[in-house]
């Protein structure tokens, strides 16, 4: 049974009767995107709302909404067998993810877009 937990920017999980911490950083949207140079390969713990799922064989894509608020969204993808159920739209999770710099793909309606993008870890509804 793994255990996790957010204490002052250290993340703990019980692995084999082990308690391991490993140092994360909480952060604001505004400075990812602002500033996403200065996250890169940074573990960081983000909340929000799904928004768009990208299924694929062995790897989810999900474009999230931190905090709820559509004008702040990240892509975000991992590892669907980490996932303990299927992350619908609409669903509120809490992730701790790698940064990965930016990503720009195109949009029907408004062209060229450059989010932050995200290594998943661990990804849990709530």
């Amino acid at each position: 049974m793994n255990i996790s937990m957010v204490l002052g920017g250290l993340f703990g999980i019980l692995v084999y009767g082990y308690f391991l911490w490993v140092s994360v950083n909480e952060i604001t949207y505004e400075n990812l995107a602002r500033n996403p140079e200065d996250f890169e390969g940074e573990r960081l713990l983000l909340s929000g709302e799904v928004v768009q799922v990208i299924q694929g064989d062995s790897e989810t894509s999900l474009r999230f909404a931190v905090g709820s608020n559509s004008d702040s969204v990240v892509l975000v993808h991992y590892d669907s067998s980490i996932a303990k159920n299927r992350i619908l739209v609409g669903d509120y999770v809490s992730i701790e993810a790698i940064s990965e710099g930016l990503h720009t793909y195109t949009s029907a309606l408004a062209g060229n877009i450059t989010i932050p993008m995200l290594y998943v870890s661990m990804i849990e509804i709530q």
